[in-house]
């Protein structure tokens, strides 16, 4: 029984539109709270100037003080300090985690697993024999699609995570048939709720 789960192409797709969401959405955060905002502020006090100095006609004299800035003539909205510092602070947390999805993203391009007749392989190098499975954990199967191979090789315990949304769905769950299947011999399953 010869099965290869590679990275699904929806998780991919998930991971990219996220990864860039964040990352532009905190970009646009960052140019607001160092350019735009500080802009705004500025184009605000000029505001105040001119509506202090002119009490009559202010906002005739707005108009042709801002048309000759080649500022926008509509009255400034006030941004505070705080307001800039916020743009910067959502900057601070979006760009972060645009990149480190986008990085993992690049990290699981060529990610795999196989199963073939004497046992599971993964792109890292892992090779367990059927043999050195001692238990193969359903608990969040049927909710989640996850089930965790554990194993003991070398005098090691290790575990092999088969995820049915990471992974090929189709792959994935005959990998799990197969390994239920298995249960008469070494391998234990567990199906608790």
């Amino acid at each position: 029984m010869n099965q290869r789960a590679t990275i699904a192409r929806h998780y991919q797709v998930r991971l990219l539109i996220i990864g860039l969401l964040a990352l532009l959405g905190g970009l646009y955060f960052l140019y607001d709270g160092m350019v735009g905002y500080p802009h705004e502020q500025a184009m605000y006090l000029e505001y105040q100037k001119v509506k202090e100095a002119n009490p009559e006609d202010y906002n005739q004299r707005w108009i042709e003080f801002a048309r000759e800035r080649g500022w926008s003539q509509e009255v400034p909205e006030y941004k505070s300090d705080m307001d800039i510092l916020t743009q910067k602070i959502i900057a601070g947390i979006l760009i972060p985690i645009g990149v480190l999805i986008l990085l993992r993203l690049l990290l699981n391009r060529g990610r795999w697993i196989a199963m073939d007749e004497q046992g599971l392989t993964d792109h890292a190098g892992r090779s367990v024999a059927f043999d050195a499975i001692t238990h193969l954990d359903e608990t969040r199967w049927q909710r989640k699609g996850i089930a965790v191979v554990h194993y003991k090789a070398d005098g090691q315990d290790g575990r092999f995570v088969l995820d049915d949304w990471k992974f090929d769905r189709a792959a994935v769950s005959a990998m799990v048939k197969h390994l239920r299947a298995l249960k008469g011999q070494e391998t234990q399953v567990s199906q608790e709720a």
